[in-house]
């Protein structure tokens, strides 16, 4: 079947990106061309794409701050130990898209066709305006002129640089891909029903379970929930303080492992997550 029929049979795009080769996203676009609504993470290039609350909703992310991953897991691609595939997805395991808030975006549209409409006539006409080829080759052929120009300005030898490109520290490289990066103050707040069960499933579950060695076990997940469910929603930093020093980096990791999930979700404000 032709992609353009495939738009055509449908009402609302999906794409809840959490990876960070996601620099653009060309689907976004293709969608609204055809005059679709869509319900994005708020990721990276995705943010330019879409207008929140205009062509679709962007969905709030969260991430983890530099340094939270060991220096090893860097090293390991550094040197081949692990595949740029294992260097991007383990990453993607402890990054999240705020369930409720996708959940909330997609009920919006299902119940009202008038917005499914209005927004997908506004990405028809964002396409056709910023991103067609007549506007956009022009803007290739300029930046192509300017990178020459640079080039032959530059003086001294520019071969050396410094870290690899893509085997870099990826979250102090890419933190500012996400919404939000999990700090000590961030408030994190248990789901209606979570329970240890939850946990258990998760850890049976093979993609859910991938990367478990990289961040807390089982039981210190479940020290975080039974102190959210008797204390409420609690900082970063007091949770932290349920385990060990030693083991306070493999827990943050845990942390944003359990808010993809979404066991929990995290306290959130501003213009970005408001218009859901």
């Amino acid at each position: 079947m032709p992609s353009n029929s495939l738009w055509a049979g449908a009402d609302i795009f999906l794409s809840l990106v959490d990876n960070i080769q996601e620099t653009f996203g060309i689907t976004p676009l293709e969608a609204m061309a055809a005059g679709l609504p869509v319900v994005v993470s708020d990721w990276n290039g995705y943010r330019y794409t879409v207008e929140d609350g205009v062509q679709g909703f962007l969905v709030p992310t969260l991430i983890g701050p530099a340094g939270a991953l060991p220096d090893t897991f860097e090293a390991g691609h550094t040197f081949g130990q692990r595949t740029y595939q294992q260097y991007v997805g383990i990453l993607a395991q402890h990054t999240a898209v705020d369930v409720e808030g996708a959940a909330v975006a997609l009920s919006r549209l299902i119940e009202s066709p008038d917005l499914r409409r209005g927004m997908g006539a506004a990405g028809r006409e964002r396409v056709r305006r910023l991103f067609d080829w007549p506007v956009v080759a022009p803007q290739y052929r300029a930046l192509g002129a300017e990178l020459a120009a640079i080039r032959r300005a530059a003086t001294g030898d520019t071969s050396a640089g410094g870290r690899h490109p893509v085997r870099g520290e990826p979250l102090a490289d890419f933190t500012h891909f996400a919404t939000r990066v999990m700090t000590e103050d961030t408030v994190l707040i248990l789901r209606a029903g979570v329970g240890r069960e939850d946990l258990d499933r998760a850890a049976r579950t093979q993609l859910d379970s991938f990367a478990g060695n990289w961040r807390s076990s089982i039981e210190e997940c479940e020290l975080v929930l039974h102190h959210l469910s008797r204390h409420g929603p609690t900082p970063v930093a007091t949770l932290l303080g349920l385990v060990a020093r030693g083991r306070r980096r493999a827990l943050r990791m845990g942390l944003l492992w359990m808010t993809k999930l979404g066991l929990l979700t995290w306290a959130m404000g501003g213009a970005s997550d408001d218009a859901l």
